[in-house]
């Protein structure tokens, strides 16, 4: 049975959910670590069958960690798997809020770092129907745990959960800040696409990998003719719309999982992973000729771009790129609003680029 569409990811979102993943890695072992810590002092004051039971539940609960982790990184869906996690957590912690006093449970404040990790995680789309599966089930473990206390002293229990939600809340503005400010950081403010900056950080991010493993990729290198004309003739507002509706198109004619970027002024280069040359060359004809057919504002504009790739080999991506500019140059240096493909006879080295 497929995953229902509205719940599967694009590959970008899939990637910023890694992102993520791996940000608040250090925090869910802090967390972790508190829990347990927490439940096992717990434990020394009450029956062994419930602290048994739970360590069956937890046991169980590790297992299914492990498994989901590894599946939400490569699933159409990772949110559904994480979600999972989360549900998981608090259904131990209402068990164990049931045997251990219900609204008078010192289970209760562990709440609050499962909220903080819960805003964390997820958007406002996710956050909201989990926080409210959560505060449900928390509020049912106290009418098991203790019926009575609960009637007694309502504002005690009310508190908490208020304090779950305002938690969840906070982290989660908190979080949209800072991947606000870090998309602005390396994202171009006139077109929107990812900026040199960006590169220039997976570039980093490639070379500090301590063994690249064999893959299939490949790099266009693209460059506007004719925008310094544009530029020149009707004045940089006239420029920058040209470079906003061409961005938009590239954008739109390339996949999910592919990356764009503006290295400044009217060049783009484009990452394309599990693509072999070829494949980038067909492609990188397509923008060619979708620009061509564009004209801006009634612009005559067209494409001149450079394809680089390597298919199961282990990649050296400042080297990819440099290949991929090196064919632009003899697209260029060819006449202009044409493709080239890198390492063919003929082609430049890279002194005279």
């Amino acid at each position: 049975m497929g995953v229902p569409r509205a719940l599967q990811s694009t590959e970008a979102q899939r990637l910023r959910q890694n992102e993520i993943e791996r940000r608040i890695l250090p925090i869910k072992i802090v967390v972790a670590v508190v829990l347990w810590i927490g439940l096992g002092l717990l434990a020394l004051s009450h029956p062994w069958s419930d602290v048994v039971a739970t360590a069956i539940l937890g046991g169980a609960f590790v297992v299914y960690l492990v498994i989901s982790d590894r599946r939400a990184r490569h699933s159409r869906a990772p949110l559904l798997w994480l979600a999972g996690q989360e549900l998981g957590v608090i259904a131990i912690l209402a068990f164990v809020m049931t045997w251990s006093g219900g609204p008078d449970s010192a289970a209760i404040p562990m709440l609050i770092p499962i909220a903080i990790i819960l805003g964390t995680r997820f958007p406002l789309t996710w956050l909201v129907p989990l926080v409210g599966a959560c505060v449900a089930m928390a509020v049912s473990a106290m009418v098991v745990g203790d019926v009575d206390a609960l009637r007694d002293a309502p504002v005690q229990a009310l508190s908490w959960i208020v304090c779950f939600c305002l938690a969840a809340a906070l982290a989660h503005m908190l979080a949209k800040a800072e991947r606000r400010a870090r998309k602005d950081a390396v994202h171009d403010a006139l077109t929107g696409v990812l900026n040199r900056k960006a590169l220039d950080l997976r570039i980093d991010r490639e070379r500090e990998r301590p063994s690249r493993r064999a893959e299939t990729l490949s790099v266009i290198a693209a460059d506007l003719d004719g925008f310094k004309e544009v530029n020149d003739a009707c004045g940089h507002d006239a420029g920058d719309a040209v470079l906003r509706a061409v961005a938009r198109t590239l954008a739109d004619a390339i996949r999910a999982q592919d990356l764009l970027y503006r290295m400044g002024g009217d060049e783009f280069v484009v990452l394309l992973p599990g693509t072999a040359t070829v494949e980038a060359a067909e492609l990188a004809e397509r923008l060619r000729a979708t620009v061509r057919a564009l004209r801006p504002d009634g612009h005559a504009i067209t494409l001149s771009a450079g394809v680089a790739g390597v298919v199961h080999e282990r990649v050296d991506l400042e080297h990819l790129i440099s290949r991929a500019d090196r064919a632009l140059y003899v697209a260029k240096a060819a006449g202009r609003d044409r493709v080239e493909l890198a390492d063919l006879p003929g082609m430049p080295t890279p002194a005279a680029t």
